[in-house]
């Protein structure tokens, strides 16, 4: 099983995926805490542990055994365990995401198209996500469905076969201490920035999930529930949720009372209870209207909030 570990030598220090066979600096592997809310001084900043690209990988040469392909790079792509065949419940077989906006625009001439979708903007803890995919003309992966729809296990099931039939992809994060400071919109916009930059290619159109353009090249098609009704799109839906999944999960070694492996990092009911015993983690989002409900301390406006007092 992967495990995420901070590599100084890595850009920034930041996250780097290693695996059991690959030796781990000293203290990073250890599950114990001076409290289920704060990690131990041998941990590194937690601003940087969500900073940049967690996942990039460009799949254009990818393997197609169903194991993940290799990027640009040479990196493999990050995986779990053996990809087992993905059986779709009857409630969403129909409901299938389609290429023909794709393929309208590879018509005109339009090689380059790019997918794009967030995943943890209303999350209270850890970063903000966003998937970019691009996929090719000429093969296709089927059962592809909206991540939402998704069981977890499904996702999963389907992450390995998308990245390496997609021609490129790319995860971009903007972490908790940059929602904080930025605001959620600027954030989700870095975010996608730090996506679109990780594909390694210059996008010809790009299509978004929604009402709002957060990526701002100024090629760019907003399609409402696009999620749902674009293959690009549920692509990048599914690249980013499993993702940003994995990541809480890793997380949820470090602060057990929380259930990040379960909510990921999404507001319920233990969630809430533990941030009324414990406080905040060094991973929540400090300026939220929920910190004013807590009864040990009060919300940090962000420097956009402090600058409308």
């Amino acid at each position: 099983m992967e495990t995420l570990a901070y590599d100084p030598q890595t850009s920034g220090g930041l996250l780097a995926a290693v695996t059991p066979d690959v030796p781990v600096p000293d203290g990073l592997r250890s599950s114990a805490r001076s409290s289920p809310a704060h990690p131990p001084s041998t941990w590194p900043d937690p601003n940087l542990r969500f900073g940049r690209h967690f996942a990039r990988h460009g799949a254009r040469n990818a393997s197609r055994n169903g194991s993940g392909g290799r990027s640009d790079h040479g990196e493999r792509a990050a995986t779990l365990g053996p990809v087992a065949a993905v059986q779709l419940r009857s409630a969403i077989k129909a409901k299938s995401p389609s290429l023909s906006i794709e393929r309208g625009l590879w018509t005109e001439g339009h090689d380059v198209v790019v997918g794009v979708d967030e995943v943890g903007r209303g999350a209270w803890a850890g970063p903000i996500s966003v998937g970019a995919a691009v996929l090719p003309a000429d093969r296709r992966v089927y059962k592809v469905r909206d991540s939402k729809l998704l069981t977890e296990a499904e996702r999963e099931g389907l992450y390995d076969r998308i990245a390496g039939w997609c021609r490129a992809w790319a995860v971009g994060h903007a972490s908790q201490e940059e929602c904080d400071r930025l605001g959620m919109s600027a954030a989700q916009k870095l975010a996608a920035q730090r996506a679109v930059e990780g594909l390694g290619l210059t996008p010809d159109y790009v299509l978004v999930d929604g009402r709002w353009d957060f990526v701002g090249l100024g090629n760019t098609r907003r399609i409402v529930k696009g999620d749902a009704t674009c293959l690009s799109i549920a692509a990048a839906s599914i690249l980013a949720k499993v993702t940003r999944d994995r990541l809480m999960r890793a997380e949820a070694e470090h602060f057990p009372a929380y259930d990040f492996d379960l909510n990921k990092g999404y507001p319920c009911p233990r969630h809430k209870m533990a941030l009324r015993a414990w406080g905040p983690t060094s991973i929540h989002r400090r300026s939220w209207v929920f910190m004013e409900h807590l009864p040990w301390g009060g919300r940090v406006p962000s420097p956009v909030q402090q600058a409308l007092l």
